[in-house]
This record gives structure tokens, sequence and C-alpha cells, in this order.
């Protein structure tokens, strides 16, 4: 309880979730559930029985092996573009609190860049 009181506060933990290069297969909502619920019981109290300060990162492509997911925010990469959703995944859309635009490489002129210069400004 000590070293939960004292780690707690400052951490938000957050559930990476990918298909592993095909290697992850099926419905894996219960481990991956669990580990979220796990987390945001570590976290402290549920807020309205939402878990708690717990986000998950999901790229809409893999979602069919996570396809019953709580109801938490999720970042949400695509590459150059926009995500896109399908029916399977608008819940997916409505919980996406952000939008993995690149992997660090770039995509065209317009797409966002940061550099240790202008990210310190």
């Amino acid at each position: 309880d000590r070293c939960k009181a004292r780690t707690a506060p400052t951490s938000c933990p957050w559930s990476t979730s990918n298909r592993g290069a095909g290697q992850i297969t099926g419905d894996n909502s219960d481990p991956i559930n669990r580990l979220v619920w796990g987390l945001s019981d570590w976290r402290g109290p549920q807020v309205h029985g939402k878990p708690r300060r717990v986000i998950g990162y999901l790229n809409p492509h893999d979602a069919h092996f996570w396809p019953t997911r709580p109801p938490i925010g999720f970042v949400v990469p695509s590459y150059g573009s926009r995500p896109r959703f399908t029916a399977d995944t608008r819940d997916l859309a409505a919980q996406m609190i952000a939008h993995q635009y690149t992997d660090g490489q770039g995509y065209g002129t317009a797409s966002p860049r940061a550099t240790a210069r202008s990210a310190a400004t």
C-alpha cells in the first residue's frame, strides 16, 4: 500500500495492443480487459463505473483481436492519414483521444514534425 500511494498518483498506464506481425489471433478481449481493469484498480477507485486513468493504443485494423473493449480513451495510429473506422470500430472512433500520425519517419511535407529545438521552445 505504501508503494501504491507513492506511485499511483503520477502515472497513467497504457495498454498497447497490436497483432505482433500476425502472431496474435482470435479474441483476446478477456486478458487485455483484465489488464486494463487491474491497472485501474491499482490507480484507485473507478469513476462512474469506468476504468480510472488507463488508456489504450489500438489500430482499427487490429481491432478484431480486442473486439470487446472497456470504456477508456484510445490513441489510434494511422500513418499519413486519418484513421478509418468500420461499423465494428465505431466505439473506437468515439473513444479516440489522440491520433498517432507518424512513426517518426514523417509522411510528406505537410506532416507535423518536431525537432529537439522546436519541441523545447
